[in-house]
């Protein structure tokens, strides 16, 4: 019985002092995005291969309104009231609910932005140009493809006569939260749209290392 008692007594330290390790991790871990440091082009690269982020989840509300798209009635009747708005085209799709397809969006636009502005900060090699230059066309490439996508679904269809007066995107640049960046024109949003596209067309290989990457293609 003694014996159980020191062997108790000696977990329950080694607990504490386990413990202890993990709160001091915790309390040294970054608390905001600005205290994260992304110092090599292999992490920025890892920001931009993050596929659960970068590859799923683009805005559905423009496909579920189409004509190709069919519900059945059960599959209507178990549906989120936003995907059963869309699909009936009410005006009030979202019924002051948040948007998922434009947070999501949003998201996307902010890794590439972090990966855009980390760039600029990290001294490089000449022989490491290319991999630079890749990342860079990456990063605008899915800018630019996210600004479309959320275009496409929460702006009025692009006519020229009307562009300059018709609302766009917020165009959010940076990676500043604190920068509230008000709604373009949809002439703005969709030169920024290219602007980004034909800067990244360069920088871009032929073909990507991983299919979930851009390339010229």
């Amino acid at each position: 019985m003694k014996r159980l008692k020191r062997f108790l007594v000696v977990l329950s330290c080694f607990i504490c002092l386990l413990s202890c390790e993990k709160q001091q991790e915790w309390l040294n871990a970054p608390r905001s995005p600005d205290e994260v440091t992304l110092e090599t082009l292999k992490e920025l690269q890892s920001v931009l291969d993050n596929s659960m982020v970068m590859n799923s989840n683009f805005p559905s509300i423009g496909q579920l309104g189409g004509d190709h798209y069919f519900f059945s009635e059960n599959n209507y009747a178990t549906a989120p009231p936003t995907e059963k708005n869309a699909y009936l085209w009410k005006r009030d799709i979202f019924e002051n609910r948040a948007s998922v397809d434009y947070a999501d969006g949003y998201l996307k636009i902010a890794y590439a932005n972090i990966v855009l502005e980390g760039l600029k900060e990290i001294d490089i090699s000449v022989n490491q140009q290319t991999e630079y230059n890749n990342i860079k066309g990456q990063a605008l490439f899915s800018r630019s493809m996210i600004f479309f996508e959320l275009a496409s679904v929460f702006c009025k269809p692009y006519h020229s006569q009307t562009s300059n007066d018709d609302l766009g995107l917020p165009l959010k640049l940076s990676f500043d939260v604190n920068e509230i960046v008000q709604r373009s024109s949809l002439e703005a949003t969709y030169e920024q749209i290219i602007n980004d596209l034909l800067t990244a067309g360069p920088l871009l290989p032929v073909t990507p290392k991983h299919k979930t990457r851009a390339s010229k293609l």
